[in-house]
């Protein structure tokens, strides 16, 4: 059987644990070969309510410039470690401000990733029945194929 193999991979991150677990999968993903190229892709809006608790913004006080910087921070980090560990030209790093599943599919129309790969958070309940999560939402919009990790 041949091996899949990818030119873009696009890994959505919230940088929450199980994104990071995506961002793993990811990396499993490229191949050094054929020259595979990884997109990691935050996507944010800028809300009044609490965020979540691993990038602690709004209920730390945290204005949202000082939530940004830590999430450029971290964006950066795995990239850097990324390109060191894989080639300096492999990865690159993208935040854009927007819905994340709106800002996901925008990005997807305008690279033509071969898949995109994206970690899971149970929404609760409620919210699952009436929202769906963003991975649900991405993989049912995408015209690629999406990989939800858990």
């Amino acid at each position: 059987m041949a091996k899949m193999v990818f030119n873009l991979i696009l890994c959505a991150v919230d940088f929450s644990p199980e994104s990071m677990k995506a961002l793993t999968m990811a990396e499993s993903l490229l191949n050094s070969e054929s020259g595979t190229k990884l997109m990691v892709l935050y996507a944010y809006e800028p809300v009044s309510m609490p965020l979540p608790d691993y990038l602690t913004a709004v209920e730390s006080g945290m204005d949202i410039d000082s939530y940004l910087e830590k999430a450029r921070a971290m964006m950066t980090n795995n990239v850097e470690r990324i390109n060191m560990e894989f080639g300096s030209e492999v990865c690159e790093g993208k935040i854009v401000m927007g819905k994340a599943v709106d800002a996901i599919l925008k990005v997807i129309e305008e690279r033509n990733p071969d898949i995109v790969v994206m970690g899971n958070r149970k929404p609760g309940f409620k919210r699952g029945i009436i929202l769906g999560s963003v991975s649900e939402r991405v993989a049912s919009n995408s015209p690629v194929s999406v990989l939800i990790v858990r």
